[in-house]
């Protein structure tokens, strides 16, 4: 860095070229801060302030273009356009002449040539190398509370039956259920030698004739054997309020005493 030892004597004289090496000076602090804040020369970014409070844009300080520009408290919005302002101002020297020497910058609201204050980034130097910055900041709390949840945990659900494939609430690897709509028993008489059909009434209507219909028979004689003499079969011809039952004896002069309990499944 620059650096001018006032210290000695003699009658330092004290000229232009001391005034630049001064301003060389403080610029490379200026220019070695940026750079450090891994801010280029070229783009328009937010150093400090320049925040919407209210109807307002808040003072702070603009780096645009590799120019350090105060912006002065403004009424705007995000949507509002800023701009590096130059002014350069004359000054009077010995030989008569002015000469554009002071030279000032800032920025300011200019809807035509400016950039979006939304467009601006906001410089916010981390000194750690292994932050990973977001857009999410957690209280302690929460960070401590997200430290207690386990590898692979998922977010606990009420599990339904209906739900939808892909849903949380979806439960895999469903046996199948038969949906059940009605079950019952009847008692049969002696059944007769030839053919008939008998309406098994449910005693309401199920709403629905797309249904499986399975059922057993018991004997209720002291002989047993005697009830094997008899057949049955479901009649395709069901209603919502019965189904048909088609008995037959296949040997003559025996008299059965049968109950029948039957399940009405939907299809």
């Amino acid at each position: 860095m620059n650096f001018i030892d006032f210290t000695k004597n003699g009658g330092y004289r004290f000229k232009q070229f001391t005034l630049r090496k001064l301003q060389e000076a403080y610029f490379q602090i200026l220019k070695m801060f940026v750079a450090f804040c891994n801010v280029p020369d070229v783009g328009n970014f937010i150093i400090s302030g320049c925040k919407i409070v209210g109807p307002n844009i808040t003072a702070g300080y603009l780096y645009i273009d590799g120019e350090l520009c105060y912006f002065e408290q403004t009424a705007g919005t995000l949507l509002s356009k800023i701009k590096k302002n130059v002014v350069t101002q004359t000054l009077g020297f010995k030989n008569g002449q002015n000469e554009q020497v002071f030279r000032y910058t800032n920025a300011v609201i200019d809807l035509v040539d400016g950039a979006v204050l939304s467009d601006y980034i906001r410089v916010s130097p981390v000194f750690d190398a292994n932050y990973v910055h977001t857009d999410n900041n957690y209280t302690t709390a929460q960070k401590d509370k997200l430290a207690t949840i386990e590898t692979g945990a998922q977010v606990n659900v009420k599990p339904s039956w209906t739900a939808a494939a892909g849903s949380t609430a979806e439960i895999l690897n469903k046996p199948i259920i038969l949906n059940v709509l009605k079950t019952g028993s009847f008692v049969t008489g002696d059944v007769p030698g030839g053919p008939s059909a008998i309406a098994i009434p449910f005693g309401e209507n199920i709403g629905t004739t797309d249904y499986t219909v399975l059922y057993t028979v018991y004997s209720r004689n002291g002989a047993g054997d005697i009830d094997t003499t008899a057949i049955f079969t479901i009649q395709d011809v069901v209603t919502a309020t019965s189904f048909n039952l088609i008995q037959r004896e296949l040997f003559s002069g025996i008299v059965q005493q049968l109950k029948i309990d039957y399940i009405i499944i939907q299809k």
